[in-house]
């Protein structure tokens, strides 16, 4: 079913992608709102697929703005930017494995306009709104990098024009940084620094589960720091904005909730400081019993 579902939006993509080495999209000039979205028309394993745009005048805001990668085993990675301006900025994603990518935003200028029908792939940049939304399929780069050598072996920077990389060996990923080094600890990517990273001593890309400095972090399939509520092993964990994992009392969108030394979200009937306390089945605290 995916399989055929990626190959339709491949064609489709591939039509209206075929003309352009980069999609951008520009407003009419009559109008103070005026500027343009951008992001590639194709991406390689390692690549960082980013959505950028550039508005003057009128009064831009995001909207919305999300990002979702699928792996060839249909395994869903989502990526959702917060505070993005509406004016100039970006996010970006690094696939290290193929599949594809569907992407979303919406920019309005002031009031937000009514709503219009979209297809599934389409974009617009007018006076009032922007938006821009597809699917970009992400393919394995020709030539694929050959095997990465040991870290101890990676010579010293001998010059000032290091390419940064992804390196994959024996089914484990690393960074070439600046220096011409193996990156070790953390990674922030650009632009904006959206996207984090951890590698361990050896250089090597971590995920799931990741002690550092005394705090947990959780890392997708992908390497990606997360943040937020993440289900792991048929536990609820939350991760704050700097992605270290909480654990204590967390009151979250009006909700409290408690989660357990080991991080997990507490439900159903407990007891918390010589306290019974009552959750619901999604972790909301209905008060001591």
């Amino acid at each position: 079913m995916k399989t055929k579902r990626l190959a339709a939006l491949g064609l489709c993509l591939a039509i209206l992608m075929a003309l352009l080495p980069n999609l951008q999209l520009s407003a009419l000039a009559d109008g103070e709102f005026d500027g343009s979205i951008n992001f590639p028309k194709s991406i390689t394993v390692g690549q960082t697929f980013t959505v950028s745009w550039s508005f003057t005048g009128g009064d831009p805001e995001v909207i919305h703005a999300d990002l979702i990668f699928w792996n060839d085993d249909g395994d869903a990675d989502k990526y959702t930017p917060e505070d993005l301006n509406g004016a100039n900025d970006s996010f970006s994603y690094t696939p290290l494995e193929t599949g594809s990518i569907w992407f979303s935003v919406f920019i309005a200028n002031g009031d937000l306009p009514a709503f219009r029908s979209m297809s599934y792939y389409e974009s617009y940049v007018g006076n009032d709104y922007a938006y821009a939304h597809g699917n970009i399929e992400v393919t394995e780069a020709i030539p694929a990098p050959g095997p990465a050598p040991a870290p101890d072996k990676v010579e010293p920077n001998k010059g000032s024009n290091i390419q940064e990389e992804w390196l994959k060996d024996d089914d484990l990923w690393y960074f070439v940084n600046s220096r011409g080094k193996y990156q070790t600890g953390w990674l922030e990517t650009a632009p904006n620094r959206s996207v984090r990273y951890y590698f361990n001593s050896n250089g090597v890309m971590q995920t799931g589960w990741v002690k550092d400095d005394g705090n947990w972090y959780f890392f997708a399939p992908s390497g990606a720091m997360k943040t937020g509520w993440v289900k792991d092993d048929g536990h609820w964990y939350y991760l704050g904005g700097n992605g270290a994992m909480k654990t204590g009392w967390l009151q979250h969108s009006g909700e409290w909730y408690y989660l357990w030394g080991s991080g997990a979200m507490a439900t159903g009937t407990q007891t918390i400081g010589g306290q019974v306390s009552s959750f619901d089945s999604s972790g909301a605290w209905l008060g001591y019993k």
